[in-house]
């Protein structure tokens, strides 16, 4: 077993990477590998989805073990904190739960359970902050 402690007296002497390429645009098979809700500044809630792409050979080339990449949903709450079933309400949700088999009626659903749904097909895109730091992001879900 590797001693954690340990890797504060490794000495490096080659300057470290300070971006990273980026999974590259496009649509890709994907599984969720984990959810987390998150409350922002402003009071909005945000379901943070983390998808793992199924692309063994864009992993060895981008020198990943893993490829994953983020979607964030805002979600609708009626104002006793639950998630809103209404007209025009979550429907980036719903797209999520339809792409992966779990926008059925009548069927008990939470939102942990799309820990580890899928395959879906996702879609990848950049965006770019104001320093330049390109990020990769989940735009779209379908079924596969």
């Amino acid at each position: 077993m590797f001693d954690a402690e340990s890797i504060l007296n490794v000495q490096v002497d080659q300057p470290m990477a300070t971006q990273y390429e980026p999974i590259p645009e496009g649509e890709y098979t994907a599984t969720i590998r984990s959810v987390e809700a998150r409350n922002t500044k402003n009071g909005s809630v945000v379901l943070d989805v983390q998808w793992a792409i199924d692309d063994p050979a864009l992993a060895e080339r981008l020198n990943r073990q893993e490829l994953l990449v983020r979607q964030s949903i805002f979600l609708d709450l009626t104002p006793n904190g639950a998630l809103d079933l209404g007209p025009n309400k979550n429907v980036r949700l719903g797209r999520l739960r339809e792409a992966v088999g779990q926008n059925q009626p009548g069927q008990p659903w939470n939102l942990r359970m799309l820990e580890g749904a899928g395959p879906a097909r996702i879609g990848v895109r950049h965006r770019t902050t104001e320093e330049g730091q390109v990020f990769e992001e989940v735009y779209k879900v379908a079924k596969l």
